[in-house]
């Protein structure tokens, strides 16, 4: 990178200027007007830039200097999956040589011990206590993640717009929905085959078809609805009995409802549930004869709504055409809840 002399127009390397305008009796201040600064320093900048790239193996620049510009790209590329290969094993011997536990455990304490870096340098950073650090180290983490809303108020989003982007992002990256395989190149015909697909892999056909019989399969759902319920809630940031506590908050209602609703189902009480499945393939959908809807509206317990007496195997297709709409009032159905316990204790 050379820059040209504005008094003999010999051009010298950025770095080698100071040499060339002392050969003029002139300094720095002298030679320079404002202009002519301002790209000296930018010159000088770049340069070592440039300098810094060409002394990192992380760079192309490194590769180019060492090999030339016909090998510089395969010789990068093999030191990449070197990179690759060692981040994998583990930089020493030592940790390529542990067992599975043995290298969670490692990983694991790892995290810990930067995770209370972190939180002693933001104590003295801001002069805050442990707690307090540790909700400014909670909000830094959301507004670096695109799956959460702070992220994208940080970006000067409105809330309401922040909310759809988040929604937007979570359905890219879940196979169970469309949005996943449109982004990955599939068609909107092909996305919808591969989200039948997947939604059809936990299925009561696709289990037996696995050679699960009935105890297993209803073992792998209770394990697995465990699981999705204790992820929602690690991902909503509240306690189990925060959640139960829905108020006034209508989306949450129906979380707390199918959380009871889920419960009911693992009890392998209701009938024709193994018929379950999409409207393509003539299934069955799960029908709350008194309607989650009706039952938000009415302050009526989620408790009620998802016990087993609201509850129906329907064909797909009148389950969707029936809506919000109730098949039975709430009288009967605190008549039917009641008539059910009365049987039970006998």
């Amino acid at each position: 990178m050379l820059f040209e002399c504005e008094i003999c127009g010999t051009k010298t390397k950025v770095n080698g200027i100071w040499s060339h305008i002392r050969g003029h009796k002139l300094n720095k201040n002298t030679y320079f007007n404002t202009p002519e600064k301002i790209k000296y320093l930018e010159l000088l900048k770049k340069e070592n830039k440039h300098k810094i790239r060409e002394q990192s193996p992380l760079c192309m620049e490194f590769y180019i200097k060492k090999y030339g510009e016909e090998n510089a790209q395969n010789e990068f590329n093999i030191a990449k999956e070197l990179r690759n290969k060692k981040v994998l094993e583990g930089l020493d011997k030592k940790f390529s040589l542990m067992s599975k536990e043995e290298k969670e455990l490692y990983n694991k304490e790892k995290a810990n011990k930067s995770k209370e870096t972190l939180l002693s340098n933001i104590m003295l950073k801001y002069n805050v206590d442990d707690e307090e650090a540790y909700n400014i180290y909670c909000n830094q983490r959301k507004e670096c993640s695109p799956r959460n809303v702070e992220y994208y108020l940080k970006k000067g989003y409105k809330i309401e717009d922040a909310e759809n982007e988040v929604s937007l992002w979570q359905k890219k990256c879940s196979p169970r929905c469309v949005e996943y395989y449109e982004e990955r190149g599939y068609t909107l015909e092909e996305s919808k085959e591969l989200v039948k697909k997947s939604q059809d892999n936990n299925s009561y056909e696709y289990l037996k078809s696995k050679g699960l019989n009935d105890e297993e399969i209803l073992n792998y759902r209770k394990k697995t609805s465990a699981k999705c319920f204790a992820t929602n809630l690690k991902k909503l940031g509240i306690t189990f009995d925060e959640f139960l506590d829905f108020k006034d908050n209508k989306k949450h209602y129906y979380r707390v409802v199918w959380y009871y609703t889920n419960k009911t189902i693992n009890s392998n009480i209701i009938k024709n549930i193994e018929l379950r499945g999409s409207v393509e393939k003539d299934g069955y959908h799960l029908d709350h004869m008194y309607s989650i809807s009706e039952g938000f509206k009415n302050n009526v317990s989620p408790e009620l709504i998802a016990s087993f007496v609201n509850l129906k195997m329907i064909p797909a297709k009148e389950n969707i055409a029936k809506n919000y709409k109730c098949s039975i009032t709430l009288d009967e159905l605190i008549l039917k809840k009641e008539e059910y316990e009365n049987s039970t204790k006998i």
